[in-house]
């Protein structure tokens, strides 16, 4: 301990003594060790800290899978869900779920909340209790019984002030009183934030859904003991008792199957390989980091050469002198890394301020005992990796040769070599950055392009979910809608005003089969499928969707005029290939919808619902007179702000009925950039890091081949004694910095071409092998590396040759 104390002691009196290194050294490793701690914390909240329930690594998610039509995951109907619970013996609770809008009234303000139906067993099966009373009982989920709800601790707080009195007392939800029963733990969730309420999921067997109405999420616990393989073999043997039950169900060619997937997986898997790029990003400019310290520690022990010689004359040994020279490395990246600390800390706020809404957990993210950990770790290693490479070097050195030669400042070939293997490192890593990056932001630039197909502007989308206690019939869902119409329309600022069941950028209502009249399905094989959507007359006009062929809906499309659809341009060249689809005939099976034959009398322009990544299933609309639905969203297109027209369209609400709730009231410029929010944010921070990783290799540039120069003096001086011209020293200097950066860019793009497939997931419109990508990485890098090396090539050009003759 002592000699530790007398090496802190002397590494502290070393920096006092070179400030100018000292702060360089230290804010290079606080920038590069915050970020790396940074992006630590996040990855350690979404991938690696625990699920908050008991034993979360049993906790798997059911899917149906018809890997003929490419559905590799699809939820369960009532009757599936029964018998999977009875048949599977692999788990020890199997629960479902089924996510709605309810309105609550009653004390307060009427209010729109998102809440779940579940199974009795939800609470059981994940570990975990209410924090005031209690959960479901298993006779809760059988129809008859009374009407109980367990709220949220955010609903709790917001409705209710926190009164513990609440349980035990009744909530008018969609015109029904319930019970509540009790109120989960404030940071309780499960599957996603933002749950209001829980209500059993009671389902009558007496009056089942149809076998192909989906809607419901299935979760189950593994028996202990069992593996996953086995609950895989159980779950295959439940599905050939489906088929074997159910035949018309499930056709021989339409890959039916029952799968399941960790829970975990279901949170984090499809945002992993992002983090994994993001976390090897900062990773490699922490390597960058390190080689520039690494240089400078070099450069430094040039002018360290006789003291380290003067301390082995006087008795150090080698192992002394490199213990001494790692703790000063160390004691350097413990300062960067207390200092990176606190820009962690400063960056993370930013980070989940400025959430995307596609990191899991995201705002459970913070610097905990982990994360201190995991900095304290990476800033000792840090300080060994720059460190060793210096320590060894002059532990190595000659002294003799030191304590004779040492005031000259010479520096020995192996020092040289070792700078410049140095920036070599720094220029290839910093390429893979760059092109990781370069990719990244060529595939958002292709984004940035894409044709939603309908124009966001000045666009307005209102949420309703009608109260069934109150309308109970499709009628009257038509008619309220109606009458809103016609209200919102009178509004100055609106300049049409349309309906749907789902608007584009939100969910998908119905994907299912479509048959064309006179082409029945071949024995064994499925219809073609399609998504389609319920719209009011003006939707395509408000939206902006052109019309292609035919008409679009009118007012005289209702309940009592025959049956009509519109479809898209991909459904009707997919159907009826170089016909006129216009007047043809097709029946949408399997619905909720009544299976009747419907006549297409319009053609519209594709739509990308899902976002502009993902190519939208083909799209068949139906008038929502002839199928009302009891949920809508409102469409405003405006004649300027269309936020300003919010309170007004609220108002309109309230006139038709004052119990009703409107949810998420937004733009849909405002939906199209949370689309669009996490591509932005992923490609701006792997940007940050590329520049970082761009600067720190010019800055490494710049230092070896400024001390080449210092080195280089006398035999510059007498280049240009024997008539060397300026201009020759400038392109000797620059020429040897280009070199060392050509050699980095053709290592860099060996590797970076080999971890362009890692990114290739992630990419779009681009391919990872992009050669403009490469090509102007390589560029930009090489001519900035040469940039970087004029200022001390310009230097050195001014050497007057006489003064540099007349020192030696």
């Amino acid at each position: 301990m002592d000699i530790l104390l007398k090496d802190l002691r002397f590494a502290f009196r070393t920096f006092g003594r070179s400030p100018a290194f000292t702060v360089a050294a230290v804010l290079c490793l606080a920038l590069s060790i915050g970020a790396s701690t940074a992006v630590f914390s996040i990855l350690h909240a979404a991938l690696l800290r625990g699920l908050p329930y008991q034993d979360p690594e049993k906790i798997v998610m059911i899917w149906n899978q018809f890997l003929g039509d490419g559905t590799p995951k699809l939820e369960f109907s009532d009757d599936e869900f029964l018998e999977l619970r009875e048949r599977a013996t692999a788990f020890s609770e199997i629960t479902a779920t089924r996510p709605g809008l309810f309105n609550l009234t009653g004390s307060g303000d009427p209010e729109l909340v998102v809440g779940v139906r579940v199974s009795a067993n939800l609470f059981r099966l994940l570990g975990v209790t209410p924090a005031l009373g209690r959960g479901f009982l298993p006779e809760e989920e059988q129809t008859g019984q009374e009407r109980v709800v367990v709220l949220s601790h955010a609903l709790w707080q917001r409705r209710f002030g926190s009164d513990p009195r609440v349980v035990g007392q009744k909530l008018v939800i969609d015109g029904q009183p319930f019970l509540m029963i009790g109120v989960m733990p404030r940071d309780f969730y499960f599957r996603r934030k933002g749950r209001d309420l829980w209500m059993p999921l009671a389902i009558d067997r007496g009056a089942l859904a149809p076998r192909d109405d989906r809607w419901m999420e299935v979760y189950a616990r593994l028996q202990p003991g069992v593996t996953l393989e086995r609950a895989r073999a159980d779950l295959a043997g439940v599905a050939t008792q489906f088929q074997q039950d159910h035949p018309e169900a499930y056709p021989p060619k339409s890959g039916y199957g029952i799968t399941l997937v960790p829970y975990r997986e279901e949170v984090v898997g499809a945002i992993r390989p992002a983090l994994l790029v993001l976390g090897a990003a900062v990773g490699l400019v922490l390597l960058i980091a390190c080689a520039n310290v690494a240089n400078l520690l070099l450069a430094r022990a040039t002018t360290r050469d006789r003291e380290v010689a003067l301390r082995a004359a006087l008795g150090a040994g080698r192992s002394g002198l490199i213990r001494q020279l790692l703790t000063e490395s160390v004691l350097l990246a413990g300062v960067g890394g207390a200092l990176g600390l606190l820009l962690a800390w400063w960056a993370v706020k930013v980070v989940v301020k400025i959430d995307p809404g596609r990191v899991p957990r995201l705002d459970e993210v913070s610097i905990d005992g982990r994360v201190l950990a995991f900095t304290l770790l990476i800033s000792v290693l840090t300080g060994v990796i720059f460190g060793l490479v210096p320590a060894l070097q002059a532990a190595r050195a000659d002294f003799a040769n030191a304590l004779k030669e040492g005031s000259k400042g010479s520096a020995g070939a192996a020092r040289q070599l070792a700078r410049r293997m140095l920036v070599v490192f720094e220029v290839a890593v910093a390429l893979v950055v760059l092109v990781g990056a370069g990719l990244m932001i060529q595939s958002y630039r292709q984004l940035q392009r894409v044709e939603p197909g309908f124009k966001t502007e000045n666009l307005l989308t209102l949420e309703l979910f009608l109260p069934a206690s109150k309308y109970p019939e499709g009628k009257q869902w038509a008619a309220f809608f109606d009458q809103l119409l016609a209200r919102l329309e009178t509004l100055p600022e609106v300049r049409s005003v349309a309906a749907v069941n789902a608007v584009p950028l939100g969910v998908v209502q119905w994907v299912g089969e479509v048959e064309v009249e006179g082409r029945p399905p071949a024995p064994g094989q499925l219809n073609p499928s399609a998504a389609w959507r319920v719209n009011s007359p003006d939707y395509f006009a408000t939206m902006g969707i052109p019309l292609l062929a035919g008409r679009g809906f009118s007012d005289r499309d209702d309940e009592r005029a025959v049956p009509v659809v519109i479809v898209d341009r991909t459904v009707a060249r997919n159907l009826w290939r170089g016909q006129d689809p216009i007047g043809k005939r097709l029946k949408m099976v399997g619905q909720e919808a009544p299976e009747m034959w419907r006549t297409v009398v319009g053609v519209v322009g594709d739509v990308r619902h899902e976002g502009p990544e993902t190519v939208s299933r083909e799209q068949i609309y139906v008038p929502y007179k002839q199928f009302p639905q009891i949920f809508m969203y409102l469409i405003l297109r405006t004649r300027s702000d269309p936020v300003a027209v919010t309170a007004a369209a609220r108002r309109a609400v309230r006139e038709v009925d004052r119990n009703q709730a409107v949810y998420r009231v937004e733009t849909m410029a405002e939906k199209f950039a949370r689309a669009m929010a996490w591509r932005r944010f992923y490609t701006l921070l792997l940007g940050a890091f590329a520049t970082v990783a761009l600067v720190l290799a010019l800055i490494g540039v710049y230092s070896v081949m400024a001390y080449s120069v210092a080195q280089r003096t006398r035999e510059l001086g007498i280049r240009m004694a024997l008539g060397a011209r300026r201009r020759s020293v400038v392109k000797l200097v620059v020429g040897q910095a280009v070199r060392l950066a050509l050699l980095g860019v053709g290592i860099g793009l060996a590797a970076a071409a080999g971890l362009a497939r890692v990114v290739s997931s992630l990419l779009y419109g681009v391919t990872a092998t992009d050669l403009a990508t490469f090509a102007g990485a390589s560029l930009l890098l090489t001519a900035l590396a040469a940039l970087a090396s004029y200022l001390p090539a310009n230097r050195a050009s001014r050497i007057d040759p006489m003064v540099t003759l007349r020192l030696e």
